[in-house]
């Protein structure tokens, strides 16, 4: 990239930080890049910085990569990334630590009705493979408060690396009943650690689950089944979340 672009870039990214109100290591997380990776861009540190690396960046921060390289002007994710002509996604229950229910109680967001759409699919994973989920109280509220629709892909249809810092939709049961609730993971040698992502001190949670196989558990992995080796009675990962968006959104779309 040009000093131009580059310059251009680290105005784009701290733009889209701001509006996300993400933190720089946060979107590095989510965009599988190295830690210091965007800190040296706002720090024009970087002197170049290759396409994937652009496409990765782009996706951590919710915006299409012509935008970021400077090739296009505006940010157009609902006409990049979302298709109006797919099969609509539907919110099926809600993630919320903490709340136990019969494991076999069908979710539903009670505030509206049960067959109206959402935000388009993803272009990005198979349409079927997508699902909504409300949130409900501050468990991830660093990543979106109460009240936001959280975009999920179910694991079957996760074409990547389960990674550091993932979040992951987790269903765990006892005595009968589940939970169903977004945590961040961090490997360990030999446990996954799952934690919620909150600023909020009364809803800090945090939990453990033993690995298959302690060598690169998360480099290594196809799917959190093969490092994390889950039993199916205790808990079980149901989805990765992609991004989260304010439900006023879908009363403006619809």
């Amino acid at each position: 990239m040009t000093k131009r672009n580059l310059s251009l870039l680290k105005q784009r990214v701290s733009t889209r930080l701001s509006q996300l109100d993400m933190s720089p290591a946060e979107a590095a997380r989510r965009g599988g890049l190295a830690k210091d990776f965007i800190y040296d861009i706002l720090n024009e540190r970087k002197k170049t910085v290759r396409a994937d690396s652009i496409e990765k960046l782009a996706r951590a921060l919710d915006c299409d990569w012509q935008y970021l390289d400077g090739s296009q002007h505006e940010i157009s994710i609902v006409d990049n990334i979302v298709d109006f002509d797919r099969p609509p996604v539907y919110i099926v229950g809600e993630v919320s630590p903490g709340v136990w229910l019969d494991k076999d109680f069908i979710y539903s967001h009670r505030s509206q009705a049960s067959d109206m759409p959402t935000l388009p699919p993803d272009t990005r994973f198979p349409s079927e493979g997508q699902v909504d989920l409300y949130i409900r109280g501050n468990s991830i509220n660093r990543f979106a408060p109460s009240g936001f629709i959280l975009r999920c892909v179910l694991m079957d249809f996760w074409p990547e690396l389960i990674r550091d810092g993932d979040l992951l939709i987790i269903d765990r049961f006892r005595n009968g009943l589940r939970e169903r609730a977004a945590w961040r993971i961090r490997p360990t040698p030999q446990y996954i650690d799952f934690s919620s992502d909150t600023s909020d001190r009364k809803e800090q949670i945090t939990w453990r689950a033993p690995v298959s196989t302690p060598e690169n558990p998360l480099r290594d992995a196809a799917t959190f089944k093969e490092f994390a080796g889950y039993e199916p009675d205790e808990y079980k990962p149901v989805a990765v979340a992609i991004f989260a968006y304010a439900e006023s959104r879908i009363r403006r779309m619809f």
